[in-house]
């Protein structure tokens, strides 16, 4: 039955990290579809009665689709849409580990592993498959992403929780009074 109303979430760019991988996660308690980047909720939409996620010909539309001059610049991995009520916890357990697919209430998901071609597969065994316009494939390279962290690896797009930092100390600032 294609009777069945769209629905708009908007996430607000500043929500989005421009220089790693992000995470999205679309979730429902049947009242609100609540939009997640990275495990944090960002938005959230009152749903009609007739909305139901999964049903319908209403396509998903990411990084812009047919609003004008609202571009994305940015990484994306790993999307899911469930319709059934799901918690922080939840998601960012979900965030951690790859899910099998066959979870309850799992609608959607979308690993971005495929790495060449233009389609987006649906691993949620929904064919949901999306058609990729404008985007390019990015090699994912693990490591410590933070600039400040001894074991930086200015190569890494995804941190992978190895930053290390020099061990705190007794220490105190000198100024010469020239330059400073």
């Amino acid at each position: 039955d294609d009777n069945f109303c769209a629905i708009e979430a908007y996430i607000s760019i500043d929500y989005i990290l421009q220089e790693n991988f992000n995470r999205i996660t679309f979730s429902t308690d049947h009242e609100f579809l609540k939009a997640y980047i990275n495990g944090v909720i960002v938005d959230s939409a009152a749903i009609t009665e007739n909305y139901q996620i999964g049903k319908g010909n209403s396509p998903i539309l990411l990084a812009g689709g047919a609003v004008e001059n609202i571009l994305f610049g940015g990484l994306l991995d790993n999307f899911s849409i469930w319709n059934i009520a799901l918690s922080q916890e939840q998601i960012q357990s979900n965030m951690n580990s790859e899910l099998i697919g066959n979870e309850q209430g799992l609608v959607g998901y979308w690993k971005f592993n495929a790495g060449e071609g233009d389609i987006l597969y649906d691993h949620s065994g929904n064919q949901n498959h999306g058609e990729i316009n404008g985007a390019t494939w990015v090699e994912n390279i693990y490591g410590c992403t933070d600039p400040i962290a001894t074991n930086y690896n200015p190569e890494a797009n995804w941190d992978d929780g190895s930053c290390e930092y020099p061990q705190p100390g007794d220490y105190s600032l000198s100024f010469d009074g020239v330059d400073d």
